[in-house]
């Protein structure tokens, strides 16, 4: 089962655009997160799903050029990311199988390319494990 979670885009200003968001009426509280090191990104409400504001995208190492500002990728929660690698995913896989923590958790995360310019990514929570 693969089911959205939220939305995340780069920009050039975490702080000023979760601002500019949060004074937009129906929008849901911002949250930050720490991610990490030193690295962090606000969180945002939308309805049922999240948009997730990052400066730098996690797949930016993986990448011939940093991806620019604007949409980064869809993420979707799965119950198993190796499933999902052995079912045909890890044909698109773009970089390595990771795993993140923060103060969202801990998750094994992997990102792909299932047609050109579009980027998913898959994660599956382990902050129980």
């Amino acid at each position: 089962m693969m089911r959205l979670v939220n939305v995340a885009a780069k920009v050039a200003d975490v702080d000023a655009a979760a601002a500019t968001l949060a004074a937009l009426p129906g929008l849901g509280p911002v949250r930050e997160h720490a991610l990490g090191g030193d690295d962090r990104f606000a969180e945002v409400t939308l309805g049922d799903a999240r948009l997730n504001l990052f400066a730098r995208a996690l797949h930016d190492a993986d990448r011939p050029e940093p991806t620019p500002p604007g949409l980064l990728h869809l993420s979707f929660a799965v119950d198993d990311l190796d499933a999902h690698l052995d079912g045909g995913w890890r044909a698109l896989l773009v970089g390595d199988v990771r795993t993140i923590s923060g103060t969202f958790g801990v998750r094994r995360i992997a990102f792909f390319e299932p047609l050109p310019g579009v980027c998913v990514e898959l994660m599956e929570d382990r902050s129980g494990a």
